[in-house]
């Protein structure tokens, strides 16, 4: 019969055995670490590719999930040197105090420590072989030929000079210290749409995985840490512009930004909120008298209805009796709908709003949708708007100028409302004039950005305020896109 001593050290030998085998019982049996589908994504990534890297949100385990993976590398893995690069020095060091109290709390790993060898704060040479050094971005590397290397946060800076002095580094120090069996693990949070992370998802090198707080379906990626409510929370209490980059992995510079924080956050109203159907008007005695003010429809279609299809998404603006302001009052967001379920959607708001106008973003796709709704109803009074260049700058040029003069106002007064608005200020706030001169959006979606600036033309047009160059001079887009000239003239 064994001794309890015996029974401990065998307890511990299978333990250590467990761990060589699987770093998912190292990770969670052994240090107790929460592990969530993302997690295993990771590890999959890793397991999968030489270069990995994931863009992750704030606060959802990416550090400690990589150190802990170099951890595991060099304690079961004899004679594995790995190096460890962050921001800062200050941060790298945090990284390996993380590392150390890992190895001292731990029977598993207590014995990694070599007897009368005391550690430096940034170099960790263990009993079988392999040892680990902490750098910051900027420090030398010749000499170095590390088997792995793990970046943590490398960006720092928002400017593009700051973020060049990064790419550089990465580009002229660190990769060339790599052996070709080298592998390099790297995690941060994007800082800019064109940022070192933008770089290197164009390379097919390299492996590069995005994991937001929250996904295009609106589900929190680690709802028991960061669930949707807490989330929502964390949204209201900073800048749309960080919470977009800190937490959705969406950057963009506010003062590069066509449409920034403070003309949209002036555009909320507290008393407005999303309405299911037109209020409705009633005349001198009392009696309904029709629909309460005009109202406006964008509509920006999907194609496809597949899982992976775009968003459709339609707004309803109205403008009340003797007044300018243009309000949002009804939206229509799904993803994936059905040509048959984008028309009897709009049938239906039709139906329950009397719009003015229906504007549909234009190519050969909605221009056969314009024919069926027409046929479904004779009475839709939809238009097309065909969608080029310079049009589109013109479309969200009105748009942008609406909310300078403060005649749009965002629904502000109820929890749906605040949603709604949320998305919609994340997505104008994406758009910008990009370095080729295009008006462009940085972000995943731009569909509710899209049919809000459809519904304002819509407004302007049944005004008659609304004048298209190409209208009155055929070819002028085109010529002002660069093709050819040969055809354009003036009637």
């Amino acid at each position: 019969m064994k001794t309890n001593e015996e029974m401990q050290e065998f307890i511990l030998n299978t333990d250590k055995e467990m761990c060589r085998k699987s770093f998912k019982y190292f990770f969670v049996d052994i240090l107790g670490f929460m592990y969530n589908h993302h997690h295993e994504s990771w590890k999959q990534g890793l397991e999968e590719s030489q270069y990995y890297c994931v863009k992750a949100s704030r606060d959802h385990g990416k550090s400690v999930f990589f150190m802990t993976y170099a951890l595991w590398l060099a304690a079961f893995t004899p004679n594995k040197h790995i190096m460890i690069f962050s921001h800062s020095l200050e941060q790298t060091l945090e990284h390996m105090r993380f590392i150390r109290n890992l190895i001292q709390e731990n029977d598993v790993l207590r014995d990694l420590k070599p007897q009368g060898k005391p550690w430096a704060k940034s170099y960790f040479e263990f009993s079988n072989g392999s040892r680990m050094m902490a750098k910051s971005v900027g420090g030398a590397t010749r000499g170095f030929h590390p088997d792995v290397v793990v970046c943590d946060d490398i960006l720092w800076g928002t400017t593009a000079t700051e973020l060049a002095k990064t790419a550089d580094w990465f580009y002229g120090v660190l990769l060339p210290v790599l052996h070709h069996s080298s592998k390099l693990m790297m995690v941060g949070t994007p800082f800019s749409y064109n940022d070192l992370y933008a770089e290197l998802e164009q390379k097919e090198t390299f492996r590069v995985e995005t994991y937001p707080a929250i996904d295009a379906d609106g589900v929190a990626l680690w709802p028991e840490r960061w669930n949707k409510e807490a989330l929502d929370e964390r949204r209201m209490s900073m800048p749309a512009i960080q919470f977009t980059r800190e937490y959705l992995c969406e950057p963009i510079h506010d003062v590069a930004s066509m449409f920034p924080m403070n003309i949209l956050e002036a555009a909320r109203d507290t008393n407005l909120v999303l309405i299911d159907r037109a209020d409705t008007n009633y005349n001198e005695e009392g009696e309904a008298d029709g629909v309460f003010g005009q109202h406006f429809i964008g509509h920006d279609p999907a194609i496809a209805s597949d899982k992976n299809a775009d968003f459709t998404a339609m707004t309803v603006m109205r403008i009340k009796p003797d007044e300018d302001k243009k309000e949002i009052v009804h939206v229509v967001h799904e993803r994936g709908m059905s040509s048959m379920a984008q028309k009897r959607m709009m049938v239906m708001l039709n139906n329950k709003f009397v719009p003015e106008l229906i504007e549909l973003e234009g190519n050969n796709f909605q221009r056969m949708l314009e024919q069926e709704m027409r046929e479904m109803a004779a009475d839709m009074p939809i238009r097309v708007f065909m969608t080029t260049r310079t049009k589109k700058e013109s479309l969200f040029m009105s748009l942008l100028l609406a909310f300078e003069q403060g005649n749009i106002k965002t629904p502000y007064g109820d929890e749906r409302s605040k949603k709604y608005t949320h998305l919609l200020e994340q997505e104008l706030n994406r758009f910008g004039m990009q370095k080729n001169g295009k008006l462009e959006s940085v972000g995943v979606h731009d569909d509710l950005a899209m049919s809000l600036a459809l519904a304002n033309w819509a407004s302007k047009e049944f005004k008659g305020s609304v004048v298209l160059l190409d209208d009155y001079m055929p070819g002028f887009d085109s010529w002002v896109s660069g093709e050819s000239k040969g055809n354009w003239m003036i009637p």
